[in-house]
């Protein structure tokens, strides 16, 4: 037998010497039939082995259906964006949305001149980090369009123009935050 000898701090073998040990049947008691057969153990196990079957067969069921139906909802993605056409938008579409007084379009003409001006992808997100003054402006038309009382925008287009006009990927005036004079 193997045991753990924490004074030596390694493992050591105990042997015992082999002893037989005869084991008296007792008086009162008749000796044991070995000439009849152990009864089998029946296999019965329930309901069980039927559940499970059913519930692997729902399963499976269920992951056919739901392959079958984000088949059938990408196809149905692709045919709906393939009907609809993104409008183009022009160089004078910014003056054309003014006119039309549409805010809708002023926003997204003035960030599609953005991401060209600046050559990567503007939102309204990031535009408070491109430039402070025009996301105040376009924050200022929004608020003029969709607050509870509409109010005149006639002069919030001008400075728009004016500030979109002045705006210059190049110069680090317009692109200055609080954090960009701590990092040189």
């Amino acid at each position: 037998m193997a045991w753990w000898n924490p004074h030596l701090n390694q493992e050591e073998y105990a042997t015992l010497p082999a002893r037989q040990v005869k084991v008296k049947p007792a008086s009162n008691t008749p000796a044991p039939d070995l000439s009849t057969p152990v009864a089998q153990a029946q296999n019965n196990n329930g309901y069980w082995p039927l559940a499970t079957a059913v519930f692997a067969g729902l399963w499976l069921l269920t992951l056919l259906l739901w392959w079958w139906t984000s088949q059938q909802n990408s196809k149905r993605v692709t045919t709906v964006e393939s009907k609809k056409e993104r409008p183009v938008v022009k160089a004078d579409s910014l003056d054309d949305a003014i006119k039309a007084n549409n805010i809708g379009e002023v926003l997204n003409a003035l960030l599609h001149e953005l991401s060209l001006r600046s050559s990567h992808k503007v939102t309204l997100q990031n535009l408070a980090e491109i430039s402070p003054a025009l996301a105040q402006t376009v924050t200022a038309l929004q608020a003029a369009h969709y607050g509870r009382k509409p109010t005149d925008t006639a002069e919030l287009y001008q400075t728009l123009k004016t500030q979109l006009a002045a705006f210059n990927t190049g110069t680090k005036q317009q692109r200055d935050s609080a954090l960009m004079s701590l990092n040189p």
